[in-house]
């Protein structure tokens, strides 16, 4: 059982702690291209990522661009 947060408007349960286990519970990869995210508005910088711990009721905003033509 885990904590309940925002993520992409949509309300998300979520068993890990840190902003990275959160990435990787979505399927993406924290070390890959083209990631950005905010947490309650707030940019979370990239290098800091595996040390933010998710709280419960934050609002995550995850942006992931695919690049193509």
């Amino acid at each position: 059982m885990g904590i309940k947060i925002t993520v992409n408007g949509e309300v998300w349960e979520f068993g890990g702690a840190t902003l990275t286990e959160l990435l990787l519970e979505r399927g993406l990869t924290p070390d890959q291209g083209g990631l950005a995210v905010a947490i309650n508005g707030s940019i979370a910088l990239r290098s800091e990522w595996s040390e933010i711990t998710i709280l419960p009721s934050d609002n995550v905003e995850i942006v992931h661009i695919v690049r193509g033509g």
